[in-house]
């Protein structure tokens, strides 16, 4: 993209430079512009405007394809190419085996008995994600309002 650039840009200091010559001679004479330098101009310098634009667009367009490539190689821990897919936000179960955290049981004494509100929210946390695991219902009597971890 940066050879398209840099030729819009050659390609306006070429246009440029025909108008600074198309504006020397009525200049020299300080006279006004006759008809057909008057069109010349007119077309010249919307030429010009249309450079500017696409110049415009096509930098913008760099920089964030340049943004894109920094943020893909920040998060891509390998080198390869992942799709947005790929990329997906996956949460980690809330007691694990040897994980030293929290206690399903501890929780389950701690929420039913002493009334805990974290231990009651990471009780029904980890129910929503082993019941979409399981693919099982958690409606009142589906046999799902009870889901211990495996």
């Amino acid at each position: 993209m940066s050879a398209l650039i840099s030729s819009l840009i050659e390609r306006r200091g070429q246009v440029k430079a025909d108008l600074d010559a198309l504006l020397a001679t009525p200049t020299a004479e300080a006279r006004d512009l006759t008809p057909a330098e008057a069109e010349t101009f007119k077309t010249t310098t919307a030429e010009i405007r249309a450079l500017d634009e696409r110049i415009g667009e096509l930098t913008e367009q760099a920089e964030r394809d340049e943004k894109a490539a920094e943020t893909a190689r920040k998060f891509a821990a390998t080198g390869e190419h992942r799709s947005p897919a790929d990329l997906r936000v996956v949460e980690q179960p809330v007691y694990r085996s040897g994980a030293g955290g929290a206690s399903y049981f501890k929780d389950l004494f701690l929420a039913t008995r002493k009334g805990d509100h974290a231990a009651a929210e990471r009780l029904r946390r980890n129910d929503r994600m082993v019941a979409e695991k399981r693919a099982i219902s958690t409606v009142n009597g589906a046999g799902g309002e009870f889901v211990p971890p495996e």
